[in-house]
């Protein structure tokens, strides 16, 4: 429930007792959540249910500080989402400690992600200019967590992604998470930070598509596929991933070029002081011949330079893979890889490093 006070009089929205202030609201109740937004400036949404099928949908206006308190829950549906939108300028949203946005993840597992037979909704998606996201924790993402797009000036500090449960030998047989991507940063995302941050999935932790100037910085990964450039025919430019740890994951860091994709540049991206501890694959996986393909299939075909990899540095990357796992991985096309520096890269296993087509200056394959 919410209610508001103008300066002439006090106006009952809702059937809240709560005595708030100004241009204060507290909302209870999914259906006040769109009145808020329009109305008040400082909102406190407490332990709402979002209706199945329905989206939280967060269209904020300039000025609001938007607080969650609680647990945001949301009824089961077999859609594509996503549970939540978020939209808006000029604008800071916090977690309160002890709340959480529950996507119900085991409801939706199937060990098959996005490939399954039924559609899953993704959980988030962020398109912001200018604001501050703090303090937020997410638990069981049923497929990807927060897809952000065509945002600029974003600062995302302090989240936790929690999808413990949805990894094999936690989950039930077959019920476990797939294609649930902690960040995926697309659409021309300029000018974003994400900082402080923990991931525990069962994707990519953090997955760069398209954008310029973006900083990745104290995050740490568990379970995950990586920390992930991801080259998909668009511009990626001006990045840096830093002062960052990666466990247990299939690969450490992860750049990719997808076969058959229109032309695209990835430029200018810095790895810097990563520690990647017990990859379960690879510890650096650089290739230029990705398909998107369903569990058990391999990709071995000829790597593309459609989409160039300029000037890629790795800094002080050090750590460990598994037995059976390759430290050091590195496929180019003819043509596609130029200027890379790599200075401390230091990676150990069983198996051998593994160059074909481009060796960094500065490493030995």
């Amino acid at each position: 429930m919410f209610q508001f006070i103008f300066s002439v009089s006090i106006i009952l929205i809702f059937f809240s007792k709560t005595t708030l202030g100004g241009d204060n609201c507290l909302v209870t109740d999914y259906d006040q959540i769109e009145t808020a937004l329009q109305t008040c400036k400082n909102i406190v949404i407490d332990s709402i249910i979002v209706p199945a099928k329905r989206e939280l949908t967060l269209n904020i206006r300039d000025g609001t500080n938007l607080t969650f308190r609680g647990n945001i829950s949301f009824e089961k549906e077999f859609w594509k989402g996503p549970l939540v939108r978020i939209s808006g300028s000029n604008f800071y949203m916090r977690g309160e400690e002890g709340s959480v946005f529950d996507g119900n993840g085991p409801l939706y597992w199937d060990g098959l992600g996005t490939w399954g037979k039924t559609n899953k909704p993704k959980f988030m998606k962020i398109n912001v200019h200018n604001a501050t996201m703090e303090n937020i924790n997410l638990r069981n993402c049923p497929v990807a967590c927060v897809v952000i797009k065509g945002s600029d000036n974003l600062t995302i500090r302090n989240w936790v992604l929690d999808l413990l449960d949805g990894d094999e030998g936690v989950a039930p047989p077959n019920k476990f998470g797939h294609n649930t991507d902690g960040f995926t940063i697309g659409s021309e995302t300029n000018n974003l930070l994400i900082e402080d941050t923990t991931v525990y999935n069962q994707d990519d932790c953090v997955s760069i598509t398209n954008g310029e100037n973006i900083t990745i910085r104290n995050i740490f990964c568990h379970g995950s596929h990586g920390l992930s450039i991801n080259g998909e025919g668009k511009i990626v430019k001006n990045v840096l991933i830093t002062d960052s740890v990666i466990t247990n994951a299939q690969n450490g860091i992860h750049v990719k070029t997808h076969l058959g994709s229109p032309p695209g540049l990835i430029q200018n991206v810095t790895y810097k002081d990563i520690k990647i501890l017990d990859s379960k694959s690879y510890g650096v996986r650089i290739h230029q011949n990705y398909k998107n393909l369903s569990p058990g299939h391999s990709m071995d075909d000829p790597p593309e330079n459609s989409v160039k990899i300029y000037d890629l540095n790795f800094i002080n990357i050090f750590g460990n893979v598994q037995n059976g796992a390759i430290p050091v991985y590195i496929l180019c096309a003819d043509e596609g890889c130029f200027d890379w520096t790599w200075e401390g890269v230091r990676l150990y296993g069983a198996r051998s490093n593994n160059c074909t087509g481009y060796t960094p200056e500065g490493f030995s394959c």
